[in-house]
Order: structure tokens, then C-alpha cells, then sequence
């Protein structure tokens, strides 16, 4: 699994129940509201810049800084004296989460908010939809090409024999089949 699908899993995760969306978040930039009731929130990612200095190093580590992008979709209540007091409240729900959970379960280096967009999304539909979508640096590292056994490869023991004479030592080296 890429690390990038485990740090939206991770946003979801730390999501769901977490704000007045209740379970309604899901890992998709598909729009919610047409599979769901609202409030809802869309967890994404867009883009996923490298430090450019980031690979000069041996062993070669790339530092990666994710877009994270949390859509939270609301309706908004033309009767209410404020019809984005909804929204707001689950931005700000999110964004206490989200502070609480900058490392993401150890997934992540850390994890800021970028930016808030607020838009009014009219598909020309009842009701109105309101969206913020809130992105988040999340910075993480990776060695390309590493799998879990590239660290060992080979191992080698060399054991003293007691009493064996002037060569008292026995050697085995093990290769890893890759």
C-alpha cells in the first residue's frame, strides 16, 4: 500500500464520528452528497510535491509534502439566520481534530493547514450545498525501491569451536533469495 492511500485512510480514521458529519466521511474526491445524507466530508488527495534536495543524499530518501484535501459538504438553510454557521462548525471540528492528530497515528513527519476555500456549489439542484475544502501539508519520507527485506539480504555467524585444534572456528553465510 502506498504511503500516501495510508495517510488518507489515517485523515478519515481520525475523522469519522469526530464532528457533526458523523460517520459520513469517506476517502473519495467523488462528491458525497449525491450517495449520502449531509453534512458530509470528502477526504482526497491532490498533489504531492518533493523537496528537490530531498534525493541528494545516500541512501537516497525523498521528502514529500501531500496535498490533503478535506471537502466538508453541508446544505445550506436559507432559513437559519446564518446559513454557514453549519459549515463553519464542522471546519472548525475538523480543525481540532486535524491539530490533534498532526503525526496521524506515526503515518506522517507532521501535518498543517494550508489553505480554506469556501465556495457555494450550485449544480442547479434543492438544496444549495456549501463546501470548504480545507488542505493540509502532510510532509512524509520515503526510500524508493525499498521493500521490508532489503535490509537484510545476508547474514553471516562465525562461531569459536572449543577444543577443536589451531582452525577452531566454523563460518555459515546465508543469501536471501530476492
Amino acid at each position: 500500500m502506498h504511503h500516501r492511500t495510508v495517510i488518507r485512510h489515517g485523515i478519515v480514521a481520525v475523522l469519522t464520528g469526530a464532528t457533526n458529519a458523523g460517520a459520513r466521511v469517506q476517502g473519495s474526491r467523488i462528491e458525497p452528497y449525491r450517495d449520502t445524507e449531509l453534512p458530509a466530508i470528502s477526504v482526497y488527495t491532490a498533489r504531492e510535491p518533493i523537496e528537490p534536495d530531498s534525493g541528494a543524499d545516500a541512501p537516497r530518501e525523498l521528502t514529500r509534502e501531500l496535498r490533503a484535501e478535506i471537502a466538508i459538504w453541508v446544505a445550506l438553510n436559507g432559513a437559519a439566520p446564518d446559513p454557514f454557521d453549519p459549515l463553519d462548525d464542522i471546519t472548525e471540528q475538523v480543525e481540532t481534530v486535524m491539530d490533534a492528530n498532526r503525526f496521524l497515528g506515526g503515518a506522517a513527519g507532521d501535518s498543517v493547514l494550508e489553505d480554506t476555500e469556501i465556495r457555494i456549489h450550485d449544480d442547479r439542484g434543492d438544496p444549495l450545498l456549501a463546501v470548504a475544502t480545507l488542505t493540509y501539508v502532510v510532509t512524509y519520507r520515503t526510500t524508493p525501491g525499498v521493500t521490508a527485506t532489503d535490509d537484510f539480504l545476508r547474514a553471516g555467524t562465525t562461531t569459536k569451536i572449543g577444543g577443536a585444534g589451531d582452525d577452531n572456528t566454523a563460518s555459515d553465510l546465508v543469501n536471501v533469495r530476492t
